[in-house]
């Protein structure tokens, strides 16, 4: 148990989602009677993480983004390996630069997602044993 004015050191956000082993990286943080200021990292609200949601895949914590647009919602789900998007987005860029990417499409939210049938999927992903017959959650496990 921390005492109130102690200050303790606790990752910082990094390049691998704040666990600071990829860079060692840290913050400080000032414990305050029944508080720490500033907030603990995962209590950390940025305008950017608003639409980012935490999603468990049998025990891989992975990151799903939803940009609202007027119409509908861009949605990306974010995996070690490479992602699963929906169909706002074009597998073109993702050959290009040697992504592992995952299409699904007719998708309105993160569990409709992981239930879609894969519609299109990049040479990397296909390369990490992706396929036309599997679901989103299926292409995310070979992602992680």
């Amino acid at each position: 148990m921390t005492e109130s004015g102690e200050i303790v050191r606790l990752p910082a956000a990094c390049r691998c989602g704040g666990c600071g082993r990829c860079c060692g990286k840290t913050d400080e943080y000032v414990v305050m009677d029944s508080f720490v200021w500033p907030p603990w990292p995962e209590e950390k609200q940025t305008e950017k993480d608003e639409n980012m949601q935490k999603i468990d895949l049998k025990g891989n914590i992975l990151k799903g983004y939803a940009i609202p647009t007027e119409n509908t919602s861009i949605l990306l789900i974010e995996a070690p390996h490479g992602f699963l998007g929906c169909g706002y987005f074009s597998l073109a860029t993702a050959e290009k630069v040697g992504d592992a990417a995952v299409i699904v499409s007719g998708v309105k939210d993160f569990e409709e997602m992981l239930a879609a049938k894969v519609k299109a999927v990049s040479p990397a992903a296909a390369a990490l044993g992706v396929t036309l017959e599997m679901n989103g959650r299926q292409a995310l496990l070979k992602l992680v």
